[in-house]
């Protein structure tokens, strides 16, 4: 209903041609809301696990290439545990669930990293990186996104009295989620929305069918 009133109140007006079509997409094809859960989205990226002797000097490497999010998962696991005592993984690389990782020449600039962790018994430190360049503090607890659902809408839909209609969704949210999720609430411009759905859209499909070619976007 509010974005029949956004529709209704606005109808014709030029500078509002935008934000009519993306209230009209709303209705249309996200029934009001565009949601993401965290755990899927992270599962798109790829992860550089990092690898050093010297936190300050490097050299820096990391296993094998980009890895997907399982295969990041696994090999924080291993280097976790080091239940094999390995203490020379640059030249005897690391087994993985089956899988054997080389270290190569990491790429992108290290020095700046934060939050390496020692292996157990052996003089390595490690990290991991989202995308090879944000790093992350927690990987091993499941930290890449503070909150477990993303919820987005338009910010030409908040009322005058925002607070109020904020409080409502949030309402709404502890009614309905298990109470063990958390959530954030956006509210995204025009230019924003112009950004933000076409790659929304590809992500979403690409949950259903398998796309050829990377969306740059995305």
């Amino acid at each position: 209903m509010t974005y029949l009133n956004f529709i209704l109140c606005n109808y014709g007006q030029t500078d509002q041609e935008a934000n009519l079509c993306y209230a009209m997409w709303m209705i249309t094809e996200r029934k009001g809301l565009m949601l993401i859960e965290n755990g899927l989205l992270q599962r798109n990226f790829t992860y550089q696990v990092i690898i050093t002797r010297n936190l300050q000097d490097g050299p820096y490497f990391q296993v094998g290439n980009l890895l997907n999010y399982s295969q990041a998962w696994e090999t924080v696991q291993v280097l976790t545990d080091n239940k094999e005592h390995q203490d020379d993984y640059e030249s005897e690389g690391i087994n993985v669930n089956g899988a054997h990782y080389s270290l190569v020449a990491a790429s992108g600039d290290q020095q700046k990293n934060k939050y390496f962790k020692q292996v157990p018994d052996a003089a390595y430190y490690f990290t991991v990186k989202i995308d090879g360049k944000k790093e992350i503090e927690k990987f091993d607890e499941f930290p890449v996104f503070k909150s477990d659902l993303e919820l987005i809408y338009p910010a030409f839909i908040l009322p005058p009295d925002q607070p109020v209609f904020k409080k409502r969704i949030q309402y709404f949210l502890h009614q309905s989620l298990p109470v063990h999720l958390t959530y954030d609430i956006h509210f995204l411009g025009t230019e924003q929305l112009q950004a933000f759905i076409p790659a929304f859209m590809y992500w979403h499909n690409q949950l259903i069918f398998k796309q050829k070619h990377h969306h740059g976007t995305a």
